[in-house]
């Protein structure tokens, strides 16, 4: 986490008098996030790069991403790989929304959700969570690693 999002989390807690509060930030600072995030940096260009080569020695055809943000990954993985049905699904609607635009033209289903809400009958070859659990407060880590990889069939991964 960069030290720009630590001192606005720290800023926000300030603000409300109480803990930093993972739903209610991400509401309210995925508004900005795209915009401040657009101009890769280069350990985020070898971070997609890693990325790839090792799904690269995975077969999946179907993919559901949680905190799928501004759809960053969901590009990479929908560029890089035949994958027939693609789900992903953020907290924050303005990132969805992001996502939507970033994402044109590939077929990937975006929603608004948060992890604790999100529910789906459907199973996936890969369950993926990129940069996810930094997010997560440590009491609800096991909850969620625990739904996430019920919705999969195959594999999951966080990074």
């Amino acid at each position: 986490m960069g030290l720009g999002l630590l001192r606005k989390m720290k800023n926000y807690s300030q603000i409300l008098n109480k803990k930093y509060e993972n739903e209610e930030f991400w509401k309210k600072f995925g508004v900005e996030y795209y915009d401040n995030y657009k101009n890769k940096k280069e350990w985020v260009k070898k971070q997609e790069i890693l990325l790839v080569e090792h799904l690269k020695t995975l077969e999946f055809n179907s993919v559901l991403e949680f905190g799928c943000g501004f759809g960053r990954t969901a590009k990479i993985l929908s560029e890089n790989f035949s994958i027939q049905k693609f789900n992903a699904f953020d907290l924050s609607s303005h990132q969805i929304e992001n996502a939507k635009k970033y994402c044109e033209g590939l077929n990937i289903k975006f929603m608004s959700s948060s992890i604790k809400d999100f529910e789906t009958n459907e199973k996936f070859d890969l369950v993926f969570g990129p940069e996810i659990l930094m997010h997560i407060e440590p009491k609800d880590i096991e909850f969620v690693i625990k739904k996430m990889t019920s919705f999969t069939n195959k594999y999951f991964m966080v990074s």
